[in-house]
């Protein structure tokens, strides 16, 4: 997979040296990337009193206060392989963050939960995770200590894109990163059992037993694949494969092993613009309760578009 070395932390307004922003550093010294760090400021019309006498209108001066702040606030890190750049634009912020991303083609977008820890994710936050194309780590943490469990949630069966793939690969690469325990969950059902079993279609039960059976096998067969793919088995992962509704599922392993971050694809369909989380994604992400990355399939298109 494609390496990290592009890296944009966005701010959201949230100026102070926070776990999110900790990371992006981290990642960014760990991969020897280039680090871009940027926040937004809405556009406010200028009085004439403040622009006749200071020459400025209230939009540069709020944008020259943040880079300020930002520059401040990174003032004293131990030297990176590139100069952190500062990048303030004035604009709506989820679309000037997703505009930075398709010109500067950043690898992954790194910020804070706009609500902060165990709360649901912010208009912001969803509009972000929905729009952008690259991966999107949105952190929730309320300190900066390694994670102990990455949960990857896969779905390596539904379709031909390759966000399962994509979710493997980020997952690990973060677990190695923070010596955190790696976890595989996967959830599978068989459509339409419930017609099958009561809706008189001369089905038997030994037969509907063995078309499950058939079925648990196949979708456990296409995570061993994926695995495989990757090199993981385990011990070196914790696989949970497990018969029910996916965002039930998904929520039960993430409070079982107490996972910090939830690694998942959005079930999105690659050439139409915007169509990018579906039911299940949009709910586990929403009631995750920890951080979340949300990585789209290749192919994917933006609706937000350059300047």
């Amino acid at each position: 997979m494609k390496p990290i070395r592009n890296i944009l932390y966005f701010a959201d307004g949230d100026l102070t040296m926070n776990p999110a922003l900790e990371r992006a550093i981290s990642l960014a010294r760990s991969s020897e990337g280039r680090l871009t760090v940027m926040d937004v400021i809405s556009n406010q019309p200028s009085p004439a009193a403040i622009r006749i006498r200071l020459g400025l209108g209230m939009n540069e001066i709020v944008k020259r206060y943040q880079e300020q702040e930002l520059q401040a606030l990174l003032t004293d890190l131990p030297p990176l392989t590139y100069p952190v750049r500062i990048d303030v634009r004035i604009g709506w912020g989820f679309i000037e963050a997703i505009r930075a991303v398709v010109e500067q083609q950043h690898d992954l977008l790194i910020k804070p939960a706009r609500h902060g820890c165990h709360r649901p994710l912010s208009s912001n936050d969803m509009h972000v995770l929905r729009k952008c194309p690259c991966p999107v780590w949105i952190d929730r943490s309320s300190d900066a200590v390694p994670y102990r469990t990455v949960l990857a949630a896969v779905d390596p069966i539904s379709g031909n894109d390759d966000c399962a793939d994509k979710v493997i690969d980020m997952a690990a690469r973060i677990a190695r990163g923070h010596s955190a325990r790696l976890a595989v969950v996967h959830a599978w059902e068989l459509y339409g059992e419930s017609m099958l079993r009561d809706g008189g279609f001369n089905m038997g039960n030994v037969e509907l037993e063995e078309l499950l059976e058939e079925t648990r096998i196949e979708h456990s067969q296409a995570v061993a694949q994926l695995l495989q793919r990757h090199s993981l088995a385990p011990p070196e992962a914790d696989i949970h494969i497990a018969k029910g509704n996916p965002t039930e599922v998904i929520s039960r392993i993430k409070e079982k092993i107490g996972a910090d971050l939830v690694v998942m694809g959005t079930v999105g369909r690659t050439g139409i613009p915007g169509f990018i989380i579906g039911n299940t994604a949009e709910e586990v992400l929403q009631r995750s309760g920890c951080s979340v990355l949300a990585v789209k399939p290749s192919g994917f298109v933006s609706p937000v578009t350059p300047h």
